[in-house]
């Protein structure tokens, strides 16, 4: 029975090569952005050298001095000095976690942030939950190949391994396209997450039939 639950295992991280994600920002490739640029800049080049052609060929007596109206110019942004936008971008700044927790429960201070950006190990770690889903598939991965590992080391371990397969599965189950929420998931993500599922059911039989030994 271990070695189905070791050949079912590595088909499980054999499916880890089917597309998974697809990017939500799907645009135009890095060459076609240069096309596209470098169109743009000949468009706007034969623009300008139409309009000067134009302006050449008026006679000076017939140009007309525009009158520009300052009613609707916005002025607030003139009188804003270094210091001022230095500190709208403090204010606009993302807070750390520990930061947060440190500021409700003071008595976390010196276990989380004991001095203004100065993090613990604790208090860095903290500050990385929030996005340790955007690592879900890498995680999964490594508790699946801790887990295979197990069943060549320790036969008799399958409490830990089903516990390791469970955790592989919750991290893949929430994982995300890096920094990229909007990403969809691909058949090949549910293959994937469907083989992890039928890997725990199996491997919950075994361990059931050596409980009952």
């Amino acid at each position: 029975m271990i070695k189905y639950s070791r050949f079912l295992h590595v088909l499980v991280l054999c499916t880890f090569f089917l597309p998974f994600f697809q990017s939500g920002c799907g645009g135009p490739s890095a060459e076609e952005k240069a096309k596209q640029e470098a169109q743009r800049q000949a468009d706007s080049i034969a623009k300008a050298t139409r309009e000067m052609d134009s302006l050449m060929s008026i006679e000076p007596d017939t140009i007309e001095t525009p009158f520009i109206d300052t009613s609707h110019i916005d002025t607030s942004a003139i009188g804003n000095s270094p210091n001022q936008n230095d500190a709208d971008n403090s204010n606009n700044k993302e807070e750390y976690l520990s930061a947060i927790l440190t500021k409700k429960y003071h008595f976390l201070k010196i276990f989380l942030n004991p001095e203004p950006n100065v993090y613990t190990g604790i208090g860095m770690s903290m500050n990385a939950l929030p996005y340790v889903f955007q690592f879900g598939t890498f995680l999964s991965v490594l508790f699946l190949l801790i887990s295979l590992a197990g069943k060549f080391l320790d036969k008799s371990a399958f409490k830990t391994i089903l516990f390791l397969e469970v955790i592989a599965a919750l991290f893949l189950y929430h994982a995300n396209i890096l920094f990229d929420i909007s990403g969809e998931k691909l058949w090949g993500y549910w293959v994937g997450l469907t083989s992890i599922l039928i890997l725990i059911l199996f491997d919950f039989y075994i361990w059931w039939q050596q409980r009952k030994r």
